[in-house]
């Protein structure tokens, strides 16, 4: 049998599938079994609906503003293509990203904007996916620096520190020296001349000027200021602490969920994470837990749902259309 999927991509994949979704059910579990489900069900009874509501509605603007950074990208390759293939190809990205670690399925969008090289924009993605983790990782500096200052263990922060520092330094020494982006591109294309794909991929990433990158950095700080948003409106629905103190946790928990994407969807991977951080803030494990859950179905449970039923719709569309018999 071991041989078989050896020899077998597609039983490797599946294999790889189902041991993340194994992850994240047992993380999960574990969790649900230490809090219990009666605290979690009694949390979820006593919350303020409202504030739940809000945070529901600010996926309009985190959608918006996901659509505005990859109409930006798909506009820099090609300029004539709509904003419905846009806005299909977004949601078809999301579908992809629910089933893999650190969403990097998301990727698979290029693959379905027409009239538009996927290549060139996955190198255009990679610039925006590498501006993402520089945000998310300074916020997460930030909320991070603040449990340090609460006597958290050296070997629990400083590691995660260090590699966020490297990573910050060298992205924000690309954005700010566009042209070093450029000459590293080049190298890297001599090096893969013969290699037709890694052509395409290296000419999309010269395609990212100043003025491009600029945009998507300041698009991605509104995302994250969003999503964080929903986040602390969903603990603030259960329990009430300081807004600076849940902004703080927040940033700890999305920067901490993003070093360990071995989960689908990070699902148990950021609720163990909110815990742990929203508990040193003195916020209970059921709230802490619920809130997370709540946006992982806002945010990312909700636009992958629809994004695979537009996509099923469509290739069901396609089915009858080539199966209609030709009028002559």
């Amino acid at each position: 049998m071991t041989i078989a999927i050896k020899k077998n991509p597609a039983g490797q994949k599946i294999l790889l599938f189902a041991l993340k979704m194994l992850v994240a059910v047992l993380v999960l579990l574990v969790l649900v079994k230490r809090i219990q489900i009666e605290q979690l069900t009694k949390a979820l009874a006593d919350a303020d609906v409202r504030l739940i509501i809000t945070a529901c509605a600010l996926l309009g603007p985190n959608v918006y503003f996901q659509f505005l950074k990859w109409k930006l990208i798909i506009h820099r390759e090609n300029s004539k293509i709509g904003n419905k293939s846009i806005l299909y190809s977004l949601l078809i990205g999301m579908a992809l990203g629910l089933a893999t670690p650190g969403r990097v399925g998301d990727f698979g969008r290029t693959l379905f904007v027409k009239n538009a090289d996927w290549a060139r924009l996955l190198g255009l993605l990679m610039i925006d996916k590498l501006i993402t983790l520089t945000v998310l990782y300074f916020v997460g500096i930030i909320g991070l620096s603040h449990f340090i200052s609460m006597n958290m263990h050296p070997y629990v922060w400083l590691p995660i520190f260090i590699m966020a520092m490297l990573l910050v330094s060298a992205v924000m020494l690309l954005l700010l020296r566009p042209m070093l982006l450029r000459s590293l591109a080049a190298r890297y294309h001599r090096v893969s001349r013969k290699l037709h794909v890694i052509e395409k991929l290296v000419s999309g990433i010269e395609l990212a000027t100043p003025q491009l990158t600029l945009k998507l950095f300041l698009l991605n700080v509104l995302l994250t200021l969003t999503y964080c948003t929903q986040f602390v409106l969903l603990i603030f629905s259960f329990y009430r602490i300081a807004i600076v103190q849940a902004y703080f946790s927040v940033f700890a928990v999305m920067f901490t969920k993003s070093l360990l994407p071995i989960s689908l969807g990070d699902l148990g991977i950021r609720e163990s994470a909110s815990v742990y951080f929203f508990g040193q803030a003195g916020v209970p494990e059921a709230a802490a837990f619920n809130a997370s859950l709540i946006l992982f179905i806002i945010n990312i449970l909700a636009p992958s749902l629809v994004g695979l039923g537009l996509f099923l719709l469509k290739r069901q569309n396609k089915k009858k259309t080539y199966g209609k018999p030709v009028v002559s």
